[in-house]
């Protein structure tokens, strides 16, 4: 089976995690899409005229190819097919992707209303509605609910649509069968890890402030960071004072504190083995990779309980901080006040936590057995090959099929 894929996207990692190079027995070629020259040709205009708004944003999640790529099928992630082969789309938050779909789950009263009469966002749920769209498949149940909430704005399409989504959380490999493998002493500092390129985002500042806090009590702990400290603009709003305000607190604390501004995942991955305990207290997060890895190398996790943390991280096999969010999941933070309880409560949330797994650190241990447990049965590569080959060939039944092994793409 020839499966299209867009390898070069600039999502290559859930590319990479969800779509691309899953199924030995399929080829993944790397498609055309005439929508990329169109997108190129409006950033070359936007660059020349100085005008922004000639830049077709929304145009990176479209797909359109006059069916010259001859493929079986098409698997995008977060993509919309406008051609006639047969496609599948794995998604984070909602499809369509577009700027003004992507902001309704925000704030305290998520509305998706606005988009009602929106005629680009009807034409994509009319392409989802059609015979050429076979499956969509959310990486969470957060996500598939999000879907639900704004396909009950286009009642004419929704039940044609309702009827394609399943939900297919990502796999992931563990790397030990059993906590006692790690090697990984017992006795001494406990050793916390947290991995993010978008490190205000996902709770970092909150992170190390409590970790100073910690160490201040005489607190035996150390942490491993891993992260490029991006400016995101997202949800925390930093500014390239607080770069430098981390980085401070980094450097002056590098008796206890490990830091790797960017390193290969095998090495990463290396990190995580060595270490105790995994970070993860995010503001905005669609998913948690990271979360699922730590968990595969023997590290329960510390979360928030944000979008699709709940399903993928609990108080068995790791610890929650509880934040406020609004009904989607979502936290919120559309305000400054907004933004200031939010860092507050995960702040206090981490300290809370840490101190408990000083007092009684055989949790981790428990803990640790849970999550590798939790992997295995819920994320195993076999069972989520088996599943999506399954959605390729109900996709495809009674089409003739090229099972034969052309080539294959790395995303």
């Amino acid at each position: 089976m020839r499966v299209g894929v867009q390898a070069r996207h600039t999502n290559r990692h859930s590319i990479s995690r969800n779509v691309a190079g899953l199924l030995n027995d399929c080829a993944y070629v790397d498609v055309w899409n005439i929508y990329n020259g169109v997108r190129r040709v409006g950033k070359l205009a936007a660059k020349v005229t100085a005008c922004p708004d000639l830049e077709p944003i929304d145009l990176e999640y479209a797909f359109l190819d006059y069916d010259i790529n001859r493929v079986d099928i098409l698997h995008f992630f977060n993509g919309i097919s406008f051609g006639r082969t047969p496609w599948i789309s794995t998604f984070e938050t909602v499809l369509p992707r577009y700027q003004k779909t992507l902001t309704c789950h925000h704030g305290r009263m998520p509305d998706f209303a606005p988009l009602k009469d929106d005629v680009k966002v009807r034409r994509a749920i009319e392409a989802m509605s059609g015979d050429a769209c076979r499956n969509i498949i959310a990486i969470s149940n957060c996500n598939r609910q999000m879907q639900l909430e704004l396909l009950g704005l286009f009642p004419d399409f929704r039940e044609a649509i309702e009827r394609k989504i399943v939900v297919l959380h990502p796999p992931q490999l563990t790397f030990f069968d059993e906590y006692d493998a790690k090697r990984i002493p017992d006795d001494g500092p406990i050793k916390f890890i947290f991995v993010g390129g978008s490190f205000f985002r996902k709770g970092g500042m909150e992170m190390l402030r409590a970790f100073e806090a910690l160490r201040a009590e005489g607190l035996d702990v150390m942490l491993t960071i891993v992260s490029a400290l991006l400016i995101d603009d997202y949800a925390t709003k930093e500014t390239a004072a607080d770069v430098e305000r981390a980085k401070s607190v980094i450097a002056a604390n590098s008796d206890w504190i490990s830091y790797y501004p960017a390193t290969r995942n095998d090495e990463v991955l290396a990190l995580m083995k060595a270490s105790h305990v995994g970070l993860l207290p995010t503001h905005a997060d669609t998913y948690g990779y990271s979360v699922l890895e730590m968990q595969g190398c023997g590290c329960p996790v510390m979360t928030t309980d944000v979008r699709a943390l709940p399903e993928i991280n609990n108080d068995e096999c790791g610890w929650i901080v509880k934040v406020p969010k609004n009904r989607l999941g979502e936290a919120i933070y559309t305000t400054v006040a907004d933004r200031q309880e939010l860092s507050r409560v995960t702040e206090a949330g981490i300290v809370d936590i840490v101190r408990g797994i000083v007092r009684d650190r055989a949790v981790i241990r428990q803990k640790a057995e849970a999550a590798l447990r939790r992997i295995r049965l819920a994320h195993a590569p076999d069972r989520h090959a088996e599943r999506l080959r399954g959605l390729y060939f109900q996709s495809l039944r009674g089409q003739r099929v090229d099972r034969k092994s052309a080539y294959r793409v790395t995303a």
